[in-house]
């Protein structure tokens, strides 16, 4: 079974904002980079939360 890497976002209340599920083979960076990019686009002003 391969790995995973999990990235997790959250406020400071603990509270969710973004999730990043990437094969264990990519980079930290690459992980970083779609977390932060899903964490940007889920706090835009005016974003549509799920």
């Amino acid at each position: 079974m391969p790995g995973r890497k999990r990235g997790l976002a959250v406020d400071v209340l603990g509270l969710a904002i973004a999730v990043v599920v990437l094969a264990a083979s990519r980079h930290d960076n690459a992980a970083g980079i779609a977390l932060l990019d899903r964490a940007v686009a889920a706090t835009e002003p005016g974003a549509v939360r799920p």
